[in-house]
Parts: structure tokens; C-alpha cells; sequence
């Protein structure tokens, strides 16, 4: 066992990284909102989220779902963001 154990991050911080990041993938945008309370697993030691959120810049308004992946560390381990909703 290692001494140098990592601190959890609970799912609402978990969740904020994910939204971070896919802001942070999304910029120019004027506007990004995110829909309340998105789907979320905890299987196999990480939080899922599934994640609904609307995106408007100059010309238009865009539906967009994500998918993102994080360790119950915190750390980034998948974002994926597409045209649509779950």
C-alpha cells in the first residue's frame, strides 16, 4: 500500500471537472448552460456523467451531449461531445 494515496473527489466536484473541460472545448461560445442533474454511474471505481447541455454563439443555438469520464480521483479520463441529447 502506498502512503502517497490520492484524495477522492466527490461526484459534484467530479462533475465540475467535466464541465471545465468541455467548456474549455467549446470556447467562443457566448453562452454554454447545462442541464440539471445529469445521468451518472459510479461502476467500476470512476464517475460516468451523461451530460445535456445548450450552446449559443452569434449564429446559433446548438443541442449538445457529452459524455465524460473521470477517476474518483479526479483526473480526466474521457470527454466525448456531440450534436443531440441522451
Amino acid at each position: 500500500a502506498t502512503s502517497q494515496a490520492l484524495a477522492e473527489v466527490n461526484s459534484g466536484q467530479a462533475l465540475n471537472i467535466c464541465k471545465d473541460m468541455i467548456r474549455a472545448r467549446t470556447d467562443g461560445s457566448v453562452y454554454h448552460k447545462f442541464r440539471n442533474s445529469p445521468a451518472t454511474s459510479t461502476r467500476g471505481g470512476r464517475y460516468t456523467f451523461w451530460i445535456n447541455s445548450t450552446l449559443k454563439n452569434e449564429e446559433r443555438k446548438y443541442l449538445l451531449r457529452s459524455k465524460c469520464m473521470t477517476s474518483k480521483q479526479g483526473e480526466l479520463l474521457l470527454v466525448e461531445i456531440e450534436e443531440g441529447r441522451w
